[in-house]
Formats: C-alpha cells, structure tokens, sequence
C-alpha cells in the first residue's frame, strides 16, 4: 500500500499537534470532545493510501522542506506528495540556549532566542515581504519535482500565500462552501484555520488538482 505524504504548517497539521492552542482547545469541545478529521486524512482515505503527515503548526518554510528532506529515506514508487507552503515572512533562528531551531513570524513569541533582539526580527520580517523570496521556493519545488520525477512519485504544491501558490486558492475554496472555525462556530471561537467542513472542501479541492495534473501528465 502505498503512502501520501503532507507536508505543511498549521493548515495542514493535525489539530491534536496545536492542542496548546486555547483556540483548538475549545474547538474540540466544541466538537463533543474530539477533533474533526482534516484534509490529509480525508484525502488519503479517497485515494486508499496510507498517511504520513509530520506537518507542524507555526512552520516556516524552511522547516517545510528539511520536513521533506528528512522523510526522503520514506518515498517509494507510487506515492503521492503535498507540500503546502507557509508564508513567505517567517523563517527561523538557533536558539543558542539549546541548539534548537525557533520558529519566527509575525506576533510570535521570540522571549526564547538568545542575543536576538525585536527590532532585528522586525527588519527581517518585513524584509522577508519582498516576493523576491518566493524565488527560493521555486528552486526548491525545482530539486523536489525532479527527485519526485526520479521516483514516479506525483507531487502538488499549493498555498495560502497568494504570491507562492495559487493567487485565487483561498476564494476557490470560500466559494465552494470553505469555513473557518470562527465561521463555523458563529464567531463563538475566533480562529481563521479551516474547520469541519473547510477540510471537507479543501480535501476535495486538492482531489480535484491532482487529477488535473495526471490528466496533464497523461495529454
């Protein structure tokens, strides 16, 4: 059996990941007590396919792609990648405390990084809204197309991003009944991540963007 492999940041990680999350955390109260399933389970679950999805909320891109790098060791013939692309902006620092890489983005807490002060973050960040950095998703979506190539593997990149993925991908799904958790919940829970029926709507989304592109590979 072979094997989907998902690959993202919040939009595409397991609820249960964020659960610190206050928001989540209500949401699956909300929900009786358990979490709703999200795309990656309903996708392979269309396409009979085991799951491997070690996405990871808060992720910049760069923890995307060594994602990916590190899971290259699990890809046989006949599986099938998603790589959902976070935004541009964040990125991330080695705390010198404990050696370990810190996510960094917009309103992220950076009381963990050692020597790095605010003002720093703030440059970069605002810096790292220049569309000149989607240039370096593209060179690697190039080196993961080609290992993917070599492998017969299908892969599909998307992302909220309007300059990485798809300018329109957000609408698309809004407009086919997407919605969020504040949506959903009449405003009861204010959180902008996909519920119950926006990964429902996503899932299919994506369903119908994979068959799009074997039918190109096919032509």
């Amino acid at each position: 059996m072979n094997t989907l492999h998902t690959f993202g940041c919040s939009y595409t990680a397991f609820y249960e990941t964020s659960s610190n999350r206050p928001d989540f955390i209500k949401y699956k109260e909300y929900k009786g007590g358990k979490y709703p399933k999200i795309w990656p389970e309903l996708l392979s679950e269309k396409l009979n396919l085991r799951l491997n999805n070690p996405a990871d909320g808060g992720s910049s891109n760069y923890d995307i792609f060594q994602s990916l790098c590190d899971n290259v060791d699990k890809f046989q013939k006949g599986d099938v990648i998603i790589v959902g692309w976070s935004y541009k902006e964040r990125f991330r620092l080695v705390s010198y405390s404990d050696k370990m890489f810190r996510k960094v983005g917009p309103n992220f807490d950076i009381g963990h990084l050692d020597n790095i002060t605010a003002n720093t973050v703030e440059e970069i960040l605002f810096n790292r809204c220049h569309k000149t950095w989607v240039e370096e998703i593209r060179s690697w979506e190039k080196v993961i197309k080609k290992l993917c190539a070599s492998l017969e593997i299908q892969v599909l990149f998307w992302s909220f991003d309007p300059d990485i993925g798809e300018k329109n991908f957000k609408y698309r799904l809004v407009k086919s009944g997407a919605e969020t958790i504040a949506i959903e919940t009449k405003g009861k829970i204010n959180d902008h991540h996909l519920g119950e029926q926006g990964h429902r709507v996503q899932c299919n989304h994506l369903l119908y963007l994979l068959n799009k592109l074997t039918n190109k590979e096919l032509i």
